[in-house]
Order: C-alpha cells, then sequence, then structure tokens
C-alpha cells in the first residue's frame, strides 16, 4: 500500500496537503463566481464500506458528470461503475453527493475530483479530495505542512512499520529517483515546479500496492 502527499501552488506559497486526515474533511474553492466545498467523507476507505464524495455549491447545478478521477494511483483514473451520483443526504445541501460502494474496490481509492463551469463566464472551478485504503503500510509523518517558495531543505516523511524498507516515489503520476528509495525525499530550496501530487509505495514485486 502507499501514502501520498498533495503539494498546491497558492499565490507565493506552497503548501503541503497530506490526505491521510479528517482535517482536510471540508475543502473549500472559489472561482471567479461560484463556490465550490468538497466534504470528503470516509477518507481513509475500509474494505466493507462505502465512501463518499460530496460537492456542495448554490450558484450552478451540477450534472452527473462533475466528480472524475484525476490520475492513477494503482488503479487507473476510470470511473468504477459500482457508484452512484444523486442528492445529497442526510445533509439537505444543494449539489450532489458521490457514493462508492464497497464493491468498487480500489476504484475508491486515488485523487478525485469535483467540477463545475460558470454559465456567465466558462470560468471551470475544480476541487480536489485524496482517498486511501486503512489498511495502508506507509503513511506521512505529517498532516499538512505550508511552506514559502524558496523555502530550503523541506523534508516530505512517510512512515512505516518497517522503517527500513524500500520504496518507490512518484511526483504528479511520473516515478523519480531510483526504485530502492527511503521513507524521506528533501526539497533543497522550494520552487513552483514542486506543486504536484507526492506518492510514496512499495515496489510491486513486494506488495500488491
Amino acid at each position: 500500500m502507499y501514502g501520498k502527499a498533495r503539494l498546491l501552488l497558492r499565490r507565493r506559497f506552497l503548501i503541503i496537503l497530506i490526505y491521510i486526515t479528517y482535517l482536510q474533511k471540508y475543502v473549500t474553492v472559489y472561482g471567479a463566481t461560484i463556490g465550490l466545498t468538497v466534504v470528503n467523507e470516509n477518507a481513509l476507505v475500509r474494505n466493507d464500506v462505502t465512501s463518499y464524495l460530496k460537492c456542495v455549491t448554490d450558484n450552478v447545478e451540477l450534472s452527473h458528470s462533475a466528480f472524475s478521477r484525476e490520475q492513477d494511483t494503482g488503479s487507473g483514473t476510470r470511473m468504477s461503475s459500482m457508484t452512484m451520483v444523486g442528492p445529497i443526504s442526510p445533509e439537505e445541501w444543494p449539489g450532489k453527493r458521490l457514493s462508492m460502494f464497497a464493491d468498487a474496490g480500489l476504484h475508491r481509492t486515488g485523487v478525485f475530483s469535483c467540477q463545475a463551469k460558470d454559465p456567465d463566464t466558462n470560468i471551470l472551478t475544480k476541487v480536489t479530495a485524496i482517498k486511501i485504503g486503512t489498511s495502508g503500510e506507509i503513511w506521512p509523518e505529517k498532516f499538512t505542512q505550508t511552506v514559502n517558495r524558496g523555502d530550503e531543505n523541506v523534508e516530505l516523511v512517510f512512515k512505516s512499520f518497517d522503517p527500513t524498507i524500500d520504496v518507490i516515489w512518484r511526483f504528479s503520476g511520473h516515478v523519480i529517483g531510483a526504485s530502492n528509495q527511503k521513507l524521506k525525499k528533501t526539497i533543497r530550496r522550494v520552487t513552483s515546479r514542486d506543486a504536484g501530487i507526492y506518492e510514496c509505495y512499495k515496489p510491486p514485486q513486494d506488495s500488491s500496492a
């Protein structure tokens, strides 16, 4: 199994978001005239439960195709057929709810998004969230870390039951470095090019991750 971190560029800041956390349950992004709030329920996905993603907005009507999988983190980018999009419940919020049933398996994990387009300006607003399995052997040391562009020696640190484990790192879907790296990676000097999604996982020959 693997852990994930997300590095986002917001104005002059780079924000490292580790999504194995209930602190990131609510994420709000405002576009030109519309606002989207994603409620990431069950961010840690158990094998036997339905996982939910709720996209809340009262500015525009969301379509059933508002949800998508953004990046292949081991199980492709196709949305499983074992999902359903419908009204948000039990809360009576405006927007849509994505229900991912237990039979969807690993397709309930990965990088998901909700998006909406302003009908007046055609500007697209998108919010992303990450779901991971609870059986993961690797997890992040810090849930959220904020750094400035230009900061030096910024560390991305993951933990494991086996601290000597060899892992593979991926950045925005691409393997970076060798296949026998350790659980800590250092960004020598933060730039805008460091923005993206970081993954840390065991080599395929050692794990089904």
